[in-house]
């Protein structure tokens, strides 16, 4: 209504100008008046004002991209004043993408725009601050606020990337009394959420086996063969039994010994490699890559192997995520990726370097590659020749060379087309 007031303004003043042959002016001095007054009412109301709604925000542990979610935010009006029409929205400055950002990354679907609106940019500015805001947040509506109500009011959530979202501002929204404008209230509430990569479904036959060894399950975190074995049960005590596995506890409160009884657990390890050297901020071949990975993570574990994540930092610093049935879940490695930056400093050969190095103590390997260049290759030959298993994900965006015939002959190549990434997982036999 205070839009459609301030465009009858502006028509009225336009035909009311000449105010001998028209009696429009009227009207044009009545909109006026009506807006002045509301905008004083919203004056007044700012300075007299005190914040009578407590907020607080109740966020989910964490969120994935590409699917819709909603969070609560909780209302609690302390005050004697009833509120109609309250709005409630995340209220926080829009970045501002940098000159590279602007320059190397493209809005998705960008190529279906006309030749304007691709070479202006503004569709891909808008994109961008949206993408390194994080999320699409959807504005919702209280019909009514009494005094002293809890209110819980849903907002929906379309997280767009992966990594933290920071969240510092909730704005509440009312009109004034006239209807005609509103009145703005911001809440500082700092939170932070963080969003998951997306992870693809993997067909059982991609978890091979490897090298099994005997590992104890509950504290393994290393891909060395050990003895020790997983607890069990509690049995009563025999004659003969070693008094280190007495179980001190349940002796106390029983009145009887009780004996920790273990059982070997044999399972093998993999040493899931993500190749994250890439120029760009926002490498679209690097985000399906980890969703990838995301799927081995998602699975850790349930098919008899263990993925240990490995992946290179800025300072040249190798992380290497070692996991273990109990200590390390889906969700902990699933963060890792979550928060993984492409390596713009260095170049494969570091990367590569180290793999060889540990040879030694790798029973597996799942290689995800971004190119099919010579660095890659050579590892592949290299890994090959010492006969260590080795499977292979090639993202392939129409660029890559193609794969020789000797290293699909000796290894587990899968190329998987960034628009068809699920589809190529499925078809794989």
């Amino acid at each position: 209504m205070g839009l459609a007031l301030l465009a009858a303004v502006v028509i009225t003043l336009i035909f009311g100008a000449d105010t001998k042959s028209s009696t429009i002016y009227q009207l044009f001095s009545l909109f006026v008046a009506l807006l002045f007054v509301s905008l004083v009412s919203v004056w007044f109301f700012n300075k007299r004002h005190k914040k009578h709604i407590e907020v607080d925000r109740i966020l989910p542990n964490f969120a994935t991209v590409g699917v819709d979610t909603h969070y609560q935010i909780q209302l609690q009006n302390n005050g004697d004043i009833q509120y109609y029409q309250l709005s409630v929205q995340e209220f926080d400055r829009l970045p501002i993408p940098t000159l590279k950002q602007f320059l190397h990354m493209s809005e998705p679907d960008e190529a279906q725009r006309n030749w304007y609106d691709r070479h202006t940019g503004f569709y891909r500015f808008v994109w961008l601050q949206a993408w390194l805001r994080g999320a699409v947040f959807t504005p919702q509506s209280v019909a009514t606020l009494q005094q002293g109500q809890v209110y819980c009011c849903d907002i929906p959530l379309s997280p767009m990337r992966r990594g933290y979202i920071h969240l510092s501002n909730i704005r509440l929204r009312f009109p004034e009394p006239l209807a005609l404008a509103y009145v703005f209230e911001d809440h500082q509430k700092a939170d932070v959420l963080l969003v998951l990569p997306k992870a693809y479904r993997l067909p059982t036959q991609l978890f091979f086996s490897g090298r099994q060894a005997y590992q104890q399950s509950d504290v393994a975190q290393t891909s060395a063969v050990g003895e020790s074995e997983a607890f069990s049960r509690l049995r009563e005590y025999r004659e003969g039994d070693s008094p280190r596995h007495m179980h001190w506890p349940s002796w106390a409160s029983a009145q009887q010994p009780l004996i920790k009884e273990f059982e070997a657990m044999c399972f093998a390890r993999a040493t899931l490699i993500l190749d994250n050297f890439t120029q760009n901020e926002q490498n679209q071949n690097l985000e399906e890559a980890i969703s990838v990975a995301a799927g081995f993570a998602m699975q850790n574990g349930e098919h008899g192997m263990l993925f240990d994540l490995l992946f290179t930092g800025e300072e040249v610093d190798f992380d290497k995520m070692k996991t273990g049935r109990l200590l390390l879940h889906a969700e902990q490695m699933l963060e890792t990726l979550a928060l993984l930056q492409p390596c713009q400093k260095h170049d494969f050969s570091i990367l590569s370097k180290y793999i060889l190095r540990q040879s030694d103590q790798l029973q597996a390997c799942v290689l995800i590659l971004l190119v099919w260049d010579e660095a890659r290759q050579s590892l592949v030959q290299q890994l090959l020749a010492l006969s260590i298993p080795l499977r292979i994900f090639l993202m392939d965006d129409g660029q890559n060379a193609l794969v020789s015939e000797d290293v699909l002959a000796l290894a587990d190549v899968h190329v998987l087309r960034l628009a068809h990434v699920q589809d190529d997982l499925d078809s794989i036999v």
